[in-house]
């Protein structure tokens, strides 16, 4: 019995020395492109909301000064309340798309917690763990 058990793990220390990793030196290379790749994901999933930021301030910047600075009963104060207006309108916009996302991204966050997290965690006492038994 001894004798089979050692000649197991000597075939599979021999296998594993025969193993061949790909890549080699090569391998921190392509970590470094997936890196950077993310860092342009992050870089411009951060960049459009602040484009939006400014694009509405500046909107409301400029219908602000026009309304100020326009003549009493002149075109140039309505355009000034037609551009705040159109800010408004695309800050709520905005704001109703990025709720949707945030929403998603918690319930989809919260149920990976649930049923991953706690599951793998303590998987007597997990509710995934206590539907799986009824089975």
């Amino acid at each position: 019995m001894g004798e089979e058990i050692d000649s197991v793990i000597t075939d599979l220390l021999v296998e594993i020395g025969n193993l061949e990793f790909d890549g080699g030196e090569d391998a921190g290379n392509d970590l470094d492109e997936s890196i950077g790749n993310w860092d342009d994901i992050v870089f411009f999933s951060l960049l459009i909301p602040a484009a939006i930021t400014l694009f509405v301030i500046l909107l409301y910047a400029v219908g602000l000064c026009l309304g100020l600075f326009g003549s009493v009963g002149s075109t140039t104060r309505t355009v000034g309340a037609n551009i705040v207006s159109t800010g408004s309108v695309i800050f709520v916009i905005f704001a109703i798309i990025l709720w949707f996302v945030v929403t998603t991204m918690f319930i989809v966050g919260a149920t990976m917690d649930k049923l991953g997290c706690q599951t793998l965690e303590d998987p007597e006492n997990s509710e995934l763990g206590a539907v799986s038994s009824l089975h």
